[in-house]
C-alpha cells in the first residue's frame, strides 16, 4: 500500500505484472498475502484461484472483478458466504443463466440483488 497526500489515505497502486505464475507463487507460499493480491490487477487464471480462498473476503473482492471466467461465477455462486453470491448477482458480467439461478437462491438479498441486476440488464 502507499499513502497519497492528497487524498490522505492508503491505497494500492495498480500494477500489471504479465507472468501470472509469479502471483500463482505468491498465493502458494504466502496464502496470507491472498488479499494484497487480488488488489492488483491479476489474470482471470489468479482471481480463479483466488475463489478458492478460505477468506470470505478474498472471494468477495474475486466477485467483485469484471475480468473473472465463467467457471469463476459459477463456483462463487455457489459460495457458502450469502454476501459473496450477492455480490456475484450485483457483478455487470455475471452471466444471465447465473443471475436466474441466484433469484432463486435461499437468502433473501441475494434474490434482490439477482432479481434487479435481471431487470436491469436484460429487462426482465
Amino acid at each position: 500500500m502507499v499513502w497519497d497526500e492528497e487524498m490522505g489515505s492508503l491505497y494500492f497502486p495498480r500494477v500489471e505484472v504479465e507472468d501470472e505464475q509469479i502471483w500463482l507463487d505468491v498465493i502458494e507460499k504466502y496464502p496470507d498475502l491472498e488479499y494484497i493480491v487480488v488488489q492488483y490487477l491479476v489474470s482471470p487464471a489468479v482471481l480463479a484461484r483466488l475463489a478458492y480462498s478460505k477468506d470470505s473476503n478474498v472471494r468477495y473482492m474475486v466477485a467483485e472483478k469484471r475480468r473473472i471466467l465463467l467457471e469463476t461465477f459459477e463456483l462463487l455462486s455457489n459460495d457458502k458466504d450469502y454476501t459473496v453470491r450477492m455480490r456475484v448477482a450485483i457483478n455487470a458480467k455475471c452471466p444471465k443463466h447465473i443471475l436466474e439461478k441466484l433469484a432463486n437462491d435461499k437468502h433473501e438479498e441475494v434474490v434482490d440483488s439477482a432479481m434487479r441486476s435481471l431487470k436491469k440488464r436484460f429487462g426482465g
